[in-house]
């Protein structure tokens, strides 16, 4: 019940986030969080709060995620905590995740309003590259390059290699969207080994799955399948389940470009009924369904609720020798 024990062990925990090592901030939080009530240690709690949000968010957990992120900037506000405008962030995103794009907007508008206030351009960048994200969901593909930009370039000043990373994945994004898949690689590449550098597991696996969808629309197979199969493993080792679900969709795309029709669709059915699925990770396959509409669309009420997350990832590993010879 030391406050600077607390204190600390709650900074390491909010560390580990930014370095995408969820369980082990998980770990910390859940032993802190009962201590800080009892201490009344708003600031401190809504930063661990506001952790728990982010883990949850990355299990693919998004009403509780909404939750304890709504929690945390109560806990901010109350407290006069600083970092508190920045939980808007992961709420607006998380909105964008569940398709309710221009709620997302106005939340991340709302922290961007805020940091510009404060004179905060490193806040203000992070609400900016994220508006991109959602600008991207809306199909306006030059603004959000424009927002990533903006934001790319406050990274670069302020040092942020985690920042820099994240804008040069999602710019690699936009440009798969206007179909200019050599900017794509090029980018994507560009924050994989940004990601890389620091060891940020979750940057490196989501940086794998937009480079394999870019890959993709430049014909490269072989490479997009290793990108996937590398992605689909570490997600579901560190029980990344939106990760799962986005290289699960990338796979269906290569065995319907490689002929094993059944499965690819069979894939793209389970990850759209998926509760937890964002609308993005649907529109970036639906190019390489084309003709197949019908039965991709035909989705049955509970179809899929008999099959396990744990059985389609068995049957897509199974199946990787039929990709071997693409």
């Amino acid at each position: 019940d030391n406050p600077i024990i607390l204190s600390l062990k709650i900074q390491k925990a909010f560390l580990l986030s930014n370095l995408g090592r969820y369980e082990e901030s998980e770990e910390i939080c859940q032993e802190v969080l009962e201590p800080l009530h009892k201490l009344n240690m708003k600031g401190e709690l809504s930063v661990c709060v506001h952790n728990l949000g982010l883990n949850a968010i990355f299990r693919g957990e998004l009403d509780t995620a909404i939750e304890r992120l709504k929690q945390s900037i109560v806990l901010g506000r109350e407290s006069g905590y600083v970092p508190w405008p920045s939980y808007y962030l992961w709420l607006g995103y998380t909105y964008y995740l569940l398709g309710e794009y221009e709620k997302g907007w106005k939340t991340l508008d709302k922290c961007n309003q805020v940091y510009e206030s404060w004179g905060s351009s490193w806040g203000a960048a992070f609400a900016l590259s994220k508006m991109g994200l959602a600008a991207d969901a809306l199909g306006k593909y030059d603004q959000a390059l424009k927002y990533h930009l903006a934001a790319l370039e406050i990274f670069k000043e302020t040092g942020d290699q985690a920042g820099r990373a994240y804008c040069y994945s999602r710019m690699s994004t936009a440009a798969y969207f206007t179909e200019d898949y050599d900017q794509a690689i090029a980018l994507g590449l560009q924050g994989f080994k940004e990601f890389e550098n620091i060891g940020h597991r979750y940057g490196i696996i989501i940086s794998q799955c937009r480079l394999a969808f870019a890959y993709i629309g430049k014909g490269d197979l072989q490479t997009a399948i290793s990108l996937l199969y590398d992605a689909l493993d570490d997600a579901w080792t560190h029980d990344m389940i939106l990760l799962v679900l986005y290289s699960l969709m990338g796979l269906g795309c290569v065995f319907m470009l490689n002929g094993e029709t059944d499965l690819g669709i069979k894939v793209f059915k389970f990850v759209k009924q998926h509760p937890t699925t964002p609308p993005l990770y649907i529109n970036i396959a639906l190019r390489w369904y084309q003709g197949y509409e019908g039965e991709i669309h035909d989705v049955g009420e509970n179809e899929y609720d008999q099959i396990s997350l744990e059985s389609i990832i068995d049957e897509v590993s199974h199946a990787k020798h039929l990709l071997e010879t693409v």
